[in-house]
């Protein structure tokens, strides 16, 4: 028997990370994430984001990798935005992400958090968030990261 409560809180962007990510269709891409999430198992705790990055409080088994719940989440994810004709231009994500480990305490404090990204970019760029939250996580980056 396994017991794992692996806890996530994923960031990830458009590529050449592109404010495209409108209100117009986020939510229901959210919505979409969360589907990807359950067929592999996992749940979508909490989607937030603005126009140019996503991110994701997910919950899923030690069996599926981050990398490859990305890779799965991203896939989809470009197909269905370009199959449904959201952008005027062929839609994908950059090819990097953060990922990091949260503890089950800090759920709420990270919902919070991620439902209020609009406000909070009003005043913290994303590279600064970026930075931030790495640092938090032991992570020291630079601006190169991510460009």
């Amino acid at each position: 028997m396994n017991l794992t409560n692996l806890i996530y809180h994923i960031v990830f962007c458009p590529k050449g990370r592109q404010p495209v990510l409108t209100n117009i269709f986020r939510q229901s891409l959210f919505e979409y994430m969360g589907g990807i999430v359950r067929r592999k198992s996992g749940i979508l705790i909490k989607a937030g984001g603005v126009e140019d990055h996503i991110h994701l409080l997910a919950r899923f088994q030690a069996k599926i990798s981050v990398s490859e719940m990305l890779k799965q989440i991203k896939g989809s994810t470009s197909h269905w935005i370009n199959k449904n004709k959201f952008l005027p231009f062929k839609f994908s994500w950059q090819d990097g992400f953060s990922a990091y480990t949260i503890s089950e305490k800090d759920v709420k404090t990270l919902i919070h958090y991620l439902t209020n990204q609009e406000r909070h970019h009003r005043s913290i760029s994303f590279f600064d968030e970026l930075k931030e939250l790495s640092k938090v996580q032991g992570i020291l980056i630079d601006d190169f990261v991510w460009s």
